[in-house]
């Protein structure tokens, strides 16, 4: 991750959310992950 992204980890789920099929339980399961962050 280091060397690819320089350490960033936004870039690097960036880039993975536009690689990989999700299906719609990943997207809920990463909404739910990320509302949980926020509070």
């Amino acid at each position: 991750m280091k060397r690819i992204y320089g350490g960033a980890l936004k870039p690097m789920i960036v880039n993975f959310l536009k690689e990989e099929q999700l299906t719609k339980e990943d997207i809920e399961e990463l909404k739910r992950i990320l509302d949980e962050r926020r509070d």
